[in-house]
């Protein structure tokens, strides 16, 4: 913060010293002029040097094709910064402190300055006055007698001197005139003696003081005419040097008063104009150009901060570059038979039914697997579906909480809600087959992050790094190990309700990793195949899909943030992206359409979709579109949050949930005035909108979280009725497959479909040799001991009598 300051702190100044020449270093301490300038440009060198170095490592990173991840050079940039910051102002003082002087004798030397001004306009207010009344009596005078009796080269005056401060001479005797000249302003012929040739005179006619002329040879005895003559003092009797003669412009002037007095009133500006500038210009020593010193400022702090990032790119590892993976690590000790316990950099080794003898310790020691060897990418399999029944409910129903509700997920397939509430230090387990909280769970702390698969629950305490697995059935705590995590806040913690893990974890700086839920280690992300590309997954905001395959992600350095997803499959991640800014990315349960905050519904490519009322069109990003999928089926919802405006949402009032079925545009079912917050969600601040509506429809039932968090809205949600009553021709898979198979055993699923015109008929698009369907959607199957296959991808179609289809995808994993 303080870097911050002192560098606004120097652009102001530094823009000011360009602007006014003025530059203040102290108090005492003030430069003045282009040396005040030159400490400006100074000082406002290190934001364009910044942005330079910025722009530069963007530029490299762009180059490669890789995305310049701001997050994880701000520690790098924030030192660069600094130094530059530190090192300008240090030039500042170094360069500027010889070249400044007090303010105070800067102000005297302006009053003085101004004194002397003042002194000299009334001067030439009183000498204005002469000039008019001698140009007068001068025009008055007959014109032989104004003709000059002799032409005598005369020097010019010198300059204006005040009548006050003028020496007075006594008058001497008087002497015989051999030394005569014309006065410059009035013409009259002045007769001198020669002992005062080259000395001040004043004129008796216009009382102007004059530079008399050298005496020609020989030498002739002075007049009588001390009394017109002004002798300086014995100090400054030094003979001025001789200015050109003025014959022809006198000449001229002698018959133009109006330019002749115009002419001396420019001579005599002019002078007053030297004289202060001459006074100016001594004010500011400087023996170094100032190009030369602006140069030299700019090379020294270009290079210090090229410097600073290479050794903290290089040396400090406050650069990208991986975080060293938490996998197996051979014995530092050099015991080849390793010690338990005894490696304090060892990865924790966890173990099922780690809590020993009840005592709650941690399994920590070394790993059972070759060491230096990282295990191969590969996402664990998908597990079973849990059985989900309707809610016991006939109305809208209010469960009521024991404390505010902090944070919600979701596990089970859609069949548990896991409700945190820090206030009271417990997280609460709704099961919707019951309709209520059916178990709590206390953590160590209220500073938790949880996510939750299809049975097991995983919480992390980011101050003792520790993570505890539960079980979601029955509540029993059946692991603890330690997470090894990179320092720095916890931006995401989440994973696929339907899934046995992967587990995201992004951290502030570092990018996010997935890890393992068996025993919590790294699963490390494959090489990418062209060397422009990488598999390294950015920091930010992450939503995990149903099966945890599919991930929407949008960064958390301002809009647009980007509406991103990371698709995986065996090959590794995928990643596709707008730049457009969000607020939530939640894939839906299909992995094939996501749900975007202000977008509708769009592909998991993030490419607009033809099958829903909204998808990246007309008014897009507005807060209006806010769509969220069901836990499960071909469902989705719209929360009307704002009122509607210029036609960009459904035009329903604030609190309406809309629900569709993909394929049609309009709802099947509308709830009005429903507990959803309004937009803004002050109410849901840290909770988020995506998790505050849960719309499960093998359990028929949508739960609303509202705005005051101690409670849950329960509604009743019969979508296949809804379907019933729509009046609209349909045809929608309401079972859900299982996930694996073994080999050599027998392998069954009932296909379940709802539509409208029957019969319905059944076929195997793409399926493994020997899998069969009958007419009533039953698959059977029975893999043989070798199959070889791991994994196995089943098309089920289903036709109604009315021509319609529809799609059914199985993904098998053998076990």
């Amino acid at each position: 913060m303080w870097l911050d300051l002192v560098a606004i702190g120097m652009l102001i100044l530094g823009g000011y010293a360009l602007i006014a020449g003025k530059f203040t270093l102290t108090k005492t301490r003030v430069v003045r002029g282009t040396a005040a300038r030159l400490l400006g440009v100074i000082a406002l060198l290190p934001l364009p040097i910044t942005f330079g170095v910025s722009f530069a490592i963007g530029f490299y990173y762009a180059s490669r094709g890789q995305a310049f991840r701001a997050d994880e050079w701000r520690l790098t940039l924030s030192l660069i910064a600094g130094g530059l910051v530190l090192g300008c102002l240090a030039a500042v003082y170094l360069i500027g402190w010889p070249l400044a002087e007090s303010p105070d004798a800067d102000r005297r030397g302006d009053r003085r300055r101004g004194d002397r001004g003042r002194a000299d306009d009334r001067y030439e207010d009183d000498r204005d006055d002469d000039d008019d009344r001698d140009w007068r009596d001068e025009r008055r005078r007959p014109r032989r007698e104004r003709e000059p009796e002799e032409m005598v080269a005369a020097q010019p005056p010198p300059l204006p001197v005040p009548p006050a401060r003028a020496p007075v001479v006594p008058p001497v005797p008087a002497a015989p005139a051999n030394l005569r000249f014309r006065c410059s302003r009035c013409s009259t012929v002045i007769q001198i003696s020669s002992a005062f040739a080259g000395q001040k005179v004043r004129c008796p006619q216009c009382q102007a003081i004059l530079i008399a002329p050298p005496a020609p040879p020989p030498p002739v005895a002075a007049p009588a005419l001390a009394q017109h003559i002004t002798e300086r003092p014995p100090a400054e009797r030094v003979a001025a040097p001789p200015a050109p003669p003025r014959l022809d412009r006198d000449a001229d002037d002698r018959h133009d008063p109006d330019e002749r007095d115009g002419r001396d009133r420019d001579d005599r500006a002019g002078g007053e104009r030297r004289r202060r500038g001459a006074a100016l210009s001594v004010r500011q020593p400087s023996s170094i150009p100032a190009g030369v010193i602006v140069t030299l400022v700019i090379v020294g702090v270009v290079a210090a901060g090229a410097i600073v990032g290479v050794i903290l790119w290089k040396f400090t590892g406050l650069a990208p570059a991986p975080v060293p993976m938490p996998g197996p690590i051979a014995n530092p000790g050099g015991n080849p038979g390793g010690n338990r316990g005894a490696n304090p950099g060892g990865i924790p080794e966890v173990k099922p039914g780690g809590v020993r003898g009840g005592n709650n310790a941690r399994v920590i020691g070394k790993n059972e697997n070759e060491p230096g060897v990282l295990p191969p990418f590969g996402l664990p399999p998908l597990p079973d579906p849990l059985d989900i029944k309707p809610a016991p409910i006939q109305a809208e129903t209010s469960v009521k909480m024991p404390a505010p509700i902090g944070s919600v997920r979701v596990g089970g397939g859609g069949r548990f809600l896991v409700l945190h509430f820090p206030q009271i230090r417990q997280i609460g387990i709704f099961d919707v087959n019951e309709a209520k909280v059916t178990r709590y769970i206390s953590p160590a702390e209220p500073d938790i992050r949880f996510a939750a698969g299809m049975t097991k629950l995983v919480v992390f305490s980011p101050q003792m790094r520790d993570i505890r697995r539960f079980n979601l059935l029955d509540g029993a705590r059946d692991l603890d190990a330690v997470l090894i995590l990179p320092p720095g806040k916890i931006e995401s913690f989440c994973m696929g309700h339907a899934s046995h893990g992967p587990l995201l974890v992004s951290v502030a700086g570092h990018g996010a990793k997935l890890y393992d839920i068996e025993r919590f280690r790294e699963i490390p992300l494959p090489e990418a195949k062209e060397p422009r590309h990488t598999h390294r997954l950015d920091g930010g905001n992450y939503w995990a899909g149903a099966t945890g395959r599919v991930f929407g992600h949008t960064g958390n350095y301002g809009m647009p943030n980007g509406v991103n997803t990371v698709v995986f499959t065996d090959g590794g991640p995928q990643k596709f992206g707008q730049h457009k800014g969000t607020w939530f990315v939640m894939p839906g349960p299909d992995d094939r359409h996501v749900y975007a905050g202000g977008y509708g519904v769009v592909s998991d490519r993030v490419t607009p979709v033809t099958n829903v009322p909204f998808s990246m069109g007309e008014g897009e990003g507005f807060a209006s579109h806010l769509y969220l999928p069901a836990h499960h089926g071909p469902y989705y919802l719209h929360a009307q949050t704002i009122e509607d405006v210029g036609g960009r949402g459904l035009g329903q009032p604030v609190g309406t949930v809309s629900v569709f079925v993909l394929g049609d545009k309009e709802p099947i079912a509308t709830y009005r005035n429903t507990a959803v917050c309004r937009y803004g969600w002050e109410g849901l601040r840290g909770l988020g909108i995506e998790h505050s509506l849960h719309l499960i429809p093998r359990a028929k039932l949508l739960i609303i979280v509202p705005g005051s968090r101690d409670e849950l809205r329960l509604y009743p949600a019969d979508l296949e009725a809804a379907l019933d009553n729509s009046g609209r021709d349909f045809l929608v898979f309401t079972s859900t497959p299982p996930a694996g198979f073994q080999r050599g055993q027998a392998f069954t699923y009932q296909a379940k479909v709802h539509a409208r015109k029957k019969p319905v008929t059944f076929r195997l698009d793409s399926a493994p040799k020997g899998m069969t369907v009958d007419a009533k959607g039953l698959i059977r199957w029975t893999p043989p001991a070798n199959f070889a296959a791991a994994r196995v991808d089943v098309i089920l179609a289903a036709r109604d009598a009315g021509g319609q289809e529809g799609f059914h995808n199985l993904a098998l994993t053998a076990r």
